[in-house]
């Protein structure tokens, strides 16, 4: 059984949700682009030292997608009328401009989702709960990006959780 599906059991997709396990510098299960550009992520640690998150570092022009693996419908279990109920702990400097992007393929399921957000300074939880539509989906992408950015803001994601959950 693959990781994912393996987490799939459970509920969560994302099995790196606190990014614990980075490879090639990167959180596992995670990617970055375009890091030809100079975009990339780091580890930090958080304020109180007893775990550690990603720091967004965007290119020059201040852009950079953090995005999680696409997930394969049928490798991890959505079907029509499931729902996804996306979490993320965030925290940008005043006025950063971010986006979560949630995609489902093909593209005539109709979920094309990019939601901005204003960082504020302070950490925030941003939830987002989206019902699987009845077309047959092969895959979910999920990113958080920053959107033209000054060099020098500091935006940090210490979790993602993107949890599937079966109509009753």
């Amino acid at each position: 059984m693959t990781p994912a599906a393996s987490a799939a059991r459970s509920g969560e997709l994302n099995p790196n949700t606190y990014f614990v396990d980075w490879k090639n510098n990167v959180p596992a299960g995670w990617s970055v682009w375009n890091p030809a550009k100079g975009c990339s992520v780091k580890p930090r640690p958080d304020e109180s030292g007893r775990s550690s998150v990603v720091e967004l570092v965007p290119s020059p022009e201040g852009f950079v997608d953090f995005s999680c693996n696409t997930l394969k419908a049928k490798e991890v279990g959505i079907s029509a009328g499931d729902s996804l109920l996306i979490e993320v702990e965030l925290r940008a400097d005043a006025d950063a401009p971010l986006e979560l992007m949630l995609k489902m393929l093909p593209a005539t399921s109709g979920v094309d989702l990019h939601l901005p957000y204003t960082g504020e300074g302070v950490w925030r939880t941003l939830r987002i709960s989206v019902t699987v539509p009845a077309v047959e989906v092969e895959s979910v992408d999920f990113a958080v990006r920053l959107r033209g950015v000054k060099q020098g803001t500091l935006a940090l994601v210490r979790r993602v959780s993107i949890m599937l959950t079966s109509p009753l």
